[in-house]
């Protein structure tokens, strides 16, 4: 989702295996799931650093509580990621909305403004390196796509989206782990 897309997707990548290594155990032994291939792998330690894990939750949380207060089909915000997908359809209207949302309630907006100062800080506080240097390559890349409230997001999620694989993979697992906790 928008820029603090960029910086909430780098958290979550390496966060999304830390939870399901909880979740997930292979005779008894917890696992960890390779995001990037989807596979599960070997029993593995991950170095994810605490405040990233935080992070993580965090945002899981606020995507979902805006998820629900406003209504989203996150099925539908799924599909946008498919290379086909259409995004000018007016049913992806609601996840465009949906980034602001999220931004709003992690203090990443002023007013209708994208606070890329406080964006720039919060990528600045991740401790796994990896996904810090990455979060802010595309933070530099994108944070000239310009608008404000939802389209600014949008345009944000895109340049994302076109310039970091890792970026949308870490996307559609975030919404995955959102619309599973509304089932």
């Amino acid at each position: 989702m928008l820029v603090s897309t960029i910086l909430l997707l780098f958290a979550l990548k390496p966060l999304y295996t830390v939870a399901d290594t909880t979740a997930k155990e292979l005779n008894g032994t917890p696992v960890t799931v390779d995001v990037d291939a989807g596979n599960t792998a070997a029993p593995v330690e991950t170095s994810t650093k605490e405040i990233d894990k935080r992070l993580f939750y965090k945002i899981k949380d606020v995507a979902y509580e805006c998820a629900t207060k406003n209504k989203i089909n996150v099925a539908d915000c799924l599909e946008m990621f498919d290379s086909l997908a259409d995004l000018r359809q007016p049913k992806y209207h609601q996840c465009k909305c949906w980034i602001p949302c999220v931004a709003r309630e992690l203090n990443l907006m002023k007013d209708d403004d994208y606070d890329f100062e406080a964006i720039r800080g919060l990528i600045d506080q991740l401790e796994t390196k990896p996904w810090r240097n990455e979060a802010s390559r595309i933070f530099e890349l994108c944070t000239d796509e310009g608008g404000t409230d939802c389209e600014g997001g949008f345009n944000i999620l895109t340049c994302m989206m076109d310039h970091s694989d890792k970026a949308i993979k870490t996307a559609k697992h975030l919404l995955t782990a959102v619309k599973d906790d509304m089932n």
